[in-house]
C-alpha cells in the first residue's frame, strides 16, 4: 500500500504575488499587530479578510461540542492564512497569536475591486485547494493511523513546513510547539505524547539537542510507511 505522507500548502508564490500587489498598490492593506495570546478572529465572527503573516507565529483552533480543543493548523513568518473569507462570510475557527505578531490583513472587497494581475487568482485558487489535501491527510491519520502514528506523521509535518534541514536530519524548535498543543492536533493526551517522544528517541529516530528537536527524516518516513 503506498501511504502519502505529507501534503505542505507552500505560500510562497501567493505571498509573493500579495506582496507584489501591496507594494504596487494594487491592494491596500496596513500592517497590524497582535500580542502574544491575542485573538485574531474568533469562531462565528463575521471575517471577510485573508491575513499575510509577516512576523510570529499564529495557531487556527477549533472547538469540539464537547469544548475540546482541536488544533487545525500552525502559521509562520511568511505564510497565508484565513482564506476561506473569500467565499464564506462566518468564521468556523479561531486564529490565535502564539507570539507578538505583524499581520497585513487583505479585505475581501479590496481583493474584488482591484485590478488584479491573472496569476493572483490562480495561485490563490492552488494554494487553497492544497490546504484542503492536506486537511483531507490530517483527517485520514485521524480516522485510520493509531495515536503513535499521528504523532509521528505530524512531527515530521511540522519539521518539514517549520524546520531546518541539516543533511540527512530535520530540526525543529522545541518550543515551537506544546505538547498540549501537539496533542490537540492530533486527538491525544499530552502524558500520552510525552510517551511518543520517548518511544521515538529510544529508537533513535529523534533527539534533543540545544533546544530543538532533531528528526531523522528518512528513519520517521520508514516507520511512517512500515505501519501504514
Amino acid at each position: 500500500m503506498v501511504r502519502l505522507l505529507s501534503v505542505t500548502a507552500d505560500a510562497s508564490p501567493l505571498r509573493e504575488e500579495l506582496t507584489r500587489c501591496l507594494a504596487d498598490g494594487v491592494i491596500t492593506a496596513s500592517r497590524s499587530r497582535f500580542l502574544k495570546q491575542s485573538l485574531v478572529y474568533g469562531c462565528g465572527e463575521v471575517d471577510r479578510k485573508i491575513y499575510v503573516l509577516e512576523k510570529g507565529w499564529v495557531k487556527t483552533v477549533m472547538m469540539s461540542p464537547g469544548g475540546k480543543d482541536c488544533l487545525l493548523g500552525l502559521y509562520g513568518p511568511g505564510d497565508v492564512f484565513g482564506e476561506l473569507a473569500l467565499v464564506t462570510d462566518q468564521r468556523h475557527e479561531s486564529a490565535v497569536a502564539m507570539a507578538e505578531c505583524v499581520i497585513r490583513p487583505v479585505t475581501r472587497q479590496a481583493m474584488s475591486t482591484a485590478d488584479l494581475p491573472d496569476g493572483l487568482l490562480a495561485t490563490l485558487l492552488e494554494y487553497a485547494l492544497t490546504k484542503m489535501a492536506e486537511q483531507q491527510v490530517t483527517i485520514c491519520d485521524l480516522v485510520t493511523s493509531q495515536s503513535e502514528q499521528r504523532v509521528a506523521s505530524t512531527l515530521l509535518r511540522l519539521a518539514k513546513k517549520f524546520g531546518a534541514r541539516v543533511g540527512q536530519f530535520l530540526r525543529l524548535d522545541a518550543n515551537l510547539v506544546t505538547q498540549q498543543e501537539l496533542s490537540e492536533m492530533v486527538g491525544t493526551t499530552r502524558s500520552r505524547v510525552g510517551f511518543f517522544l520517548r518511544c521515538f528517541t529510544e529508537r533513535g529516530i529523534l533527539k534533543r539537542v540545544n533546544g530543538y528537536l532533531v528528526l531523522h527524516e528518512a528513519q520517521f518516513e520508514s516507520y511512517l510507511t512500515l505501519r501504514a
